[in-house]
């Protein structure tokens, strides 16, 4: 009985607050607001212009047919491998063909890794902004963020200065620390 008197009366205030959110909206189906609140029922145009994450609907783009396009933030930009540092020294560290090899085709990787990082952030830039419809323009604003995210995260110095020390032997390595720290 203690449960059967719970679910009437959990149902019956559901029902009281749907009847007063009907009134409120002005009895046409204004939308749904808590009890007691002083806001505005929600319509559905009322929300044609508000994108995901710019709710206060400033400093966006609303096309003819209610698509919203906030503006996209400055790219990028990977800073290019620069081992003129290590290139000054190489003579010194008296390397053989093979610490060569191995070094020029990590130069070659770091490159191209940071190229297809530059050329997927265009792409999902471009996208963005050819994308004509608001699920369009959702997931193209979401490979926006995860190529920006991977640009942030990628920094080709890093990773060359990660390999020398891989690359190098550990006599090798002190003294590109030694005769680099000099440069």
């Amino acid at each position: 009985m203690k449960r059967t008197t719970t679910t009437v009366l959990g149902l019956l205030l559901l029902a009281l607050a749907a009847q007063e959110s009907y009134a409120m909206g002005g009895g046409r189906g204004g939308g749904f607001v808590a009890i007691g609140s002083d806001r505005k029922p929600i319509k559905s145009g009322d929300l044609k212009a508000v994108a995901p994450g710019n709710w206060d609907g400033k400093d966006q783009t609303v096309a003819q047919d209610g698509t919203a396009k906030p503006p996209l933030p400055e790219a990028i930009d990977i800073p290019a491998l620069d081992t003129s540092r290590f290139d000054a020294i190489a003579e010194q560290l008296k390397l053989d063909d093979e610490q060569k090899q191995k070094l020029q085709s990590v130069k070659n990787e770091l490159t191209g890794r940071r190229e297809k990082l530059m050329t997927d952030q265009k792409n999902a830039r471009e996208s963005y902004l050819k994308s004509n419809n608001q699920v369009m323009v959702n997931q193209a604003a979401q490979e926006v963020v995860q190529s920006a995210r991977a640009c942030r995260q990628y920094d080709p110095n890093i990773q060359f200065t990660a390999e020398l020390r891989r690359i190098l032997t550990g006599e090798q390595y002190g003294k590109f620390r030694e005769l680099g720290a000099r440069k």
